[in-house]
């Protein structure tokens, strides 16, 4: 997906989400280091609709990230434990002075 942020990214990742692709949270370390992981419930089961709400804003998300074969997976119950930093449509607002 080009580009991979922004508001152009998270019509399309609606979309997929809403297909059953499962969703991929982007992390990033202070040292700039990128990772990926996929993001499931605490059962395992996609968050489908559950997650659209965040699509492309920056999270704070607390759960128990583990290493399932290949891939990093974020077990997450979605409810307290997630919270905004920035919303994709950040820069896009025109403030009234």
């Amino acid at each position: 997906m080009k580009p991979g942020c922004g508001k152009t990214h998270r019509s399309c990742a609606i979309r997929c989400i809403s297909g059953g692709i499962p969703a991929v949270l982007r992390m990033q370390d202070a040292r700039g280091n990128l990772n990926y992981a996929l993001i499931v419930d605490q059962n395992g089961e996609s968050l489908q609709d559950r997650i659209t709400p965040y699509l492309a804003d920056q999270l704070y998300i607390c759960g128990e990230l583990k290493q399932v074969d290949d891939w990093l997976v974020l077990f997450t119950g979605l409810g307290d434990d997630v919270h905004r930093v920035e919303p994709w449509w950040k820069d896009q607002m025109v403030m009234c002075h």
